[in-house]
């Protein structure tokens, strides 16, 4: 696990998606190898949905086509949004951080944590590493008391730049809310605004055309403008800096006579107010968030030998079966770490002299295991008088592991 202090928090909001990719999931084309192979027309493109139809028929019961493995043997570029896989577990844990936070008598109201920058320490780990990446805040500016629910932050010039994929990251909540501050008419939902962006009807520029051209009344009949609302959060940490900080938290701005840029000002937010909480109540912060951390290692995969099992066959010839068990809630490796095949796979190792595979390797590699999973290893062996195997279950990331049986005893 990689664990990050810092401005994000993946455990409390998991990270998001709307990145722009360098590959269209609607346009791909399929190479002639693998088209006869799928039956596909080389000369025509397909989307991703299309292509997943077509290879579901062609592998084992049991296994499910994806976008990543749609991905990884089409050679689609890299990755540049969480898979939906992964943000399965990562919003099943942000639900259980919550619900431990009311438990420790801290659930207040916050505003959500900064999005995740390109280049920043937590994607990185997320998409080059393969194992569970979390970040942590730990504190906030707290709403003001009695504060009004969250505005979306947007408007329509704004929208009109996003691409569709951007546009539905932001989500059904804060779409629902630009909706309402721009007056849309009840009757268009912000869940059906969403179906038509992603099927292709209309465009977030034709959205922000559209929202354009309406009245913009506010209650009482007066006129409203996006742009010039007060951004919530700005307004909540200057009336923390006057409350808390004695007004120490931000400078007033200053006309400065720059020698190569001329006449600027300077003023604003005091660095790292808004992150670093008073003195005061650091202990108590630390006391509460920190123990999560724990509860995460908890559930990290966790590799073990289940059981074994010799079986003779006759002649001298034995079947040896080993099961591996992943006993954590989380897979092994994510599915990012699947993708891009890291970290690198657990290994079952045979030791020990006086029989001979038949079938099988002395190394054998353990690529995946899902959460609460257990998978089969088999091997034939010969062993002309008694002897012990020792099975060696080795993982960088995911525990270790070993037993020893007896093979012609």
């Amino acid at each position: 696990m990689t664990f990050a202090f810092g401005a994000t928090n993946f455990c409390h909001t998991p990270p998001r998606g709307g990145r722009r990719g360098e590959v269209d999931l609607s346009r791909i084309e399929i190479p002639e190898r693998y088209a006869e192979m799928f039956g596909a027309d080389p000369d025509r493109t397909y989307s991703m949905e299309e292509i997943i139809a077509l290879v579901q028929p062609m592998v084992p019961e049991g296994v499910i086509v994806d976008e990543s493995m749609v991905a990884g043997f089409l050679g689609l570029g890299a990755a540049v949004n969480p898979l939906e896989e992964d943000l399965a577990f990562y919003n099943m844990l942000s639900e259980d951080y919550k619900k431990y936070l009311e438990e420790k008598n801290a659930k207040e109201e916050r505003f959500d944590p900064e999005r995740a920058r390109d280049g920043s320490f937590e994607l990185w780990c997320y998409y080059h590493l393969g194992v569970p990446v979390f970040s942590m805040d730990l504190w906030s500016v707290p709403k003001p008391a009695g504060e009004e629910k969250e505005g979306s932050g947007l408007s329509p010039e704004q929208l009109e730049k996003m691409t569709s994929e951007e546009f539905l990251a932001l989500g059904e909540e804060k779409i629902a809310a630009f909706m309402e501050e721009a007056g849309v008419p009840e009757q268009f939902s912000a869940k059906e605004v969403m179906a038509s962006v992603k099927g292709g009807q209309t465009d977030p520029a034709q959205l922000a055309n559209m929202v354009k051209q309406m009245p913009k009344k506010g209650k009482g009949g007066e006129d409203t403008n996006q742009d010039n609302k007060a951004n919530p959060k700005e307004k909540a940490m200057l009336d923390y800096s006057d409350q808390a900080l004695g007004g120490k938290g931000f400078v007033q701005w200053e006309k400065f006579e720059h020698p190569r840029l001329g006449e600027v000002e300077i003023g604003g937010f005091v660095p790292y107010m808004a992150t670093t909480p008073p003195c005061s109540i650091t202990d108590s912060i630390l006391g509460i968030h920190l123990p999560w951390i724990f509860k995460l290692a908890e559930r990290l995969p966790s590799l073990g030998i289940n059981e074994t099992r010799v079986t003779p066959k006759g002649a001298g010839v034995y079947q040896l079966e080993v099961w591996v068990e992943n006993t954590s809630l989380l897979p092994f490796p994510t599915a990012m770490g699947r993708r891009n095949q890291q970290p690198a796979p657990a290994v079952v190792l045979l030791e020990g002299g006086g029989y001979t595979l038949l079938s099988g390797y002395p190394r054998t590699p353990v690529d995946e295991m899902k959460g609460k999973s257990r998978k089969k290893l088999t091997w034939l062996v010969r062993a002309d008088k008694s002897t012990d195997i020792r099975v060696r279950l080795n993982s960088k990331s995911a525990g270790s592991d070993q037993t020893t049986v007896n093979i012609g005893g």
